[in-house]
């Protein structure tokens, strides 16, 4: 009995279905939400001037195609949108909304998050809306009124290819009245959407962790109160349901250099040890400055491992057992600051929990930094009490640019 259910429940939905459709009415053309990707990527290479800020990766819009260059910064973001409408336009109509008439949505606030939750806020605004008319200025006035004003327009075989810029400032729509016959009179219109101009203000990539941000906005199509506003004539639209899907792209580099032969620090007086074995003037230290170069665009964290942990710092350890804390130091290059303050000899803590963060205020490519390690004058001191001893110890520095 349950296998023959299958097919009754099947068949009531499919009823269910067809009698939605048949309510639709003049909208009877809907079609399920069409999806839309809006990409952009910052992500410098180790070489050569880093860009300004977040690279667009969005395929242009059709419009872009020939009809116009959109090499302009106007035309940074176009992207095309799967959109047909058709219109019966209302010659001479009192309400501009029974005109030839299109609104597009207001300005949008998002909150783009990455996978560990970490987010952004990006503000979008419509600029520019592309259509293909037909029949277009042969039947409809232009150019546009209302809050549009025309990029661009050519007229080719009772086609009209039309670009509008949208002053999104100014509440209202864009609309065109029909060119012939007596006041009341209706001409049916299709429209092809060729693109969508917009402008997306984004935060610096240099404030912003590595990962991949993500966020989604819906837009309604339709007539009074959709968000791509059609007027009161529109008979069919492709779409009830626009979908974009916004991705943003954070790959911060990290790259770090040092000489041959850093694996190895040899800790010694400043000077070395001859005042020590002419004089036997006591040490008032014992150091080695690691120098290295650095690339990164973002954020890091820091911190140190260690073969011998004391107590939160590194240590050396002498073959008989006598150990010494061992300071490890980190100096960075001016663009990159620990709590708003420059790293200069910034104390390296033990351990991933215990990480300090470094801010990367500018881009930092191929610049001098260095790694201090150091001995304080009362532990040099204590092993200078064991003489012929090795002290040794492992160090290990890590970088992590994916915070």
């Amino acid at each position: 009995m349950r296998w023959l259910e299958k097919p009754r429940c099947a068949a009531f939905a499919a009823l269910l279905a067809t009698l939605a459709a048949l309510c639709l009415g003049p909208l009877a053309g809907v079609a399920q939400a069409s999806v839309v990707d809006i990409t952009g990527e910052y992500a410098p290479g180790y070489s050569g001037r880093p860009p300004s800020g977040f690279v667009n990766t969005t395929p242009r819009a059709e419009f872009c195609s020939g009809f116009v260059s959109c090499a302009g910064s106007e035309y940074r973001y176009t992207v095309s949108l799967p959109l047909r409408f058709s219109t019966a336009v209302i010659r001479r109509a009192p309400n501009i909304r029974d005109s030839y008439y299109f609104r597009l949505p207001a300005t949008r606030t998002l909150n783009l998050v990455n996978e560990q939750g970490e987010s952004f806020s990006v503000r979008f605004r419509p600029t520019h809306f592309g259509l293909r008319i037909q029949p277009g200025y042969a039947v409809l006035v232009g150019p546009s009124q209302g809050v549009c004003v025309p990029a661009a327009v050519t007229e080719h075989q009772a086609v009209t290819q039309y670009l509008g810029r949208v002053d999104m400032l100014v509440p209202g729509g864009c609309y065109m009245d029909a060119r012939d016959g007596s006041a009341g009179s209706v001409v049916n219109v299709d429209s092809t959407v060729t693109g969508l101009g917009f402008e997306l203000v984004l935060p610096s990539p240099l404030s912003l962790k590595s990962g991949i941000y993500r966020a989604q906005l819906q837009l309604s199509v339709g007539g009074s109160g959709a968000d791509f506003d059609l007027g009161n004539r529109v008979t069919s639209v492709s779409t009830d349901l626009l979908t974009l899907n916004f991705e943003f792209t954070v790959k911060h580099p990290l790259k770090v250099e040092f000489p041959a032969g850093s694996e190895r620090a040899v800790l010694e007086p400043p000077g070395g040890w001859m005042g020590w074995i002419n004089r036997g003037a006591p040490p008032q230290r014992l150091y080695r400055i690691l120098p290295f170069r650095i690339w990164t665009t973002g954020a890091i964290s820091v911190h140190t491992r260690c073969e011998y942990d004391l107590g939160g710092r590194c240590g050396i350890r002498g073959r008989g057992g006598h150990q010494v804390p061992l300071k490890v130091a980190l100096t960075l290059p001016a663009s990159m600051r620990h709590l708003g303050a420059p790293v200069d000899n910034l104390v390296l803590p033990v351990g991933a929990p215990s990480s300090l963060t470094i801010e990367t205020v500018e881009a930092t490519l191929d610049r001098q930094a260095r790694l201090l390690f150091e001995v304080s004058q009362a532990d040099t001191a204590s092993m200078l009490l064991y003489p012929g001893e090795t002290y040794q110890g492992d160090v290990t520095l890590v970088l992590d640019a994916a915070l």
